[in-house]
């Protein structure tokens, strides 16, 4: 299963890169929107989960999640 985490708080993303290490996940994280989309956009859309926080810097969770929608069918 393939993993991208969008968390702008430094500390919640350490603690989900722990989990998902310890439960094997392969995994991506993102500290904004608009990192999440790049990440998305280099990998054609190909996760099978996205954990995204809403309100982040950048670009929120909320518009990443259209952005990815619209340009990653």
């Amino acid at each position: 299963m393939k993993i991208l985490i969008a968390e702008d708080d430094s500390m919640l993303r350490t603690m989900a890169g722990t989990l998902m290490n310890h439960w094997g996940f392969d995994f991506d994280m993102a500290s904004n929107g608009r990192e999440a989309v790049e990440k998305a956009r280099l990998r054609n859309g190909k996760y099978d989960l996205c954990l995204m926080d809403i309100d982040m810097p950048v670009l929120n969770g909320l518009e990443a999640t259209k952005i990815m929608r619209e340009k990653l069918k």
